[in-house]
């Protein structure tokens, strides 16, 4: 096994971000097929989680629904794990994009130093976890 994604997984890596997050002309976005969006995707999983993207990319490729629904649909029944580490690397990429933070109405910067303003909730709801005995032992 490579320790970068070949051109053809990029390719099938590209049709499956497509799907996951298309592009949306109401909301000024792009999809995270976008090539710019892509390259850093790729960079990512090639960083982070290579061995399974390969994994989730060959997955897909065995499959054999005819259309892309169907793919999805068998994609997600019988292997939802390596979905859900495609989709964790999508979206850790693709939130981080300008005109995304722009529409999600979010300042497209670093969370920190100036960080964000989060509303105030009402805090008595974590209570009966405040409550429970200490999933830890003592040293």
């Amino acid at each position: 096994m490579t320790n970068v994604l070949t051109q053809a997984e990029v390719q099938t890596f590209t049709t499956i971000a497509g799907l996951m997050v298309p592009a949306s002309a109401t909301h000024n976005v792009p999809g995270a097929d976008d090539p710019s969006i892509m390259a850093e995707i790729v960079d990512d999983a090639n960083t982070h989680a290579i061995g399974g993207v390969k994994n989730a990319l060959a997955a897909w490729e065995a499959l054999d629904a005819p259309d892309d629904a169907g793919r999805v649909a068998e994609f997600l029944d019988d292997h939802g794990a390596e979905a859900a580490l495609l989709q964790a690397v999508v979206n850790r990429v693709y939130y981080r994009n300008d005109a995304v933070m722009a529409s999600l109405g979010m300042e497209a910067r670093a969370p920190f130093p100036k960080g964000f303003e989060v509303e105030e909730h009402n805090w008595s709801i974590l209570d009966p976890v405040r409550a429970k005995e200490p999933l830890w032992r003592q040293a």
